[in-house]
């Protein structure tokens, strides 16, 4: 996905609502990650950075 400078998470979110709306809902729950690290909305992007969106998960 090809992004302006300065982006964040957060308009990785903002697109994906526009493309894949279904996902929308998950956002309040889900985590983040940006090189394989916990990342909030607000995280500024860097070219080459990977982000992970990890849904909420439940099992034993």
């Amino acid at each position: 996905m090809k992004l302006s400078e300065d982006s964040t998470v957060m308009d990785i979110l903002k697109r994906l609502a526009t493309e894949k709306p279904q996902f929308v809902e998950c956002y309040d729950s889900m985590q983040i990650s940006v090189n394989w690290e916990y990342a909030e909305k607000n995280t500024r992007l860097q070219d080459g950075d990977e982000v992970a969106l990890i849904p909420p998960v439940t099992g034993g």
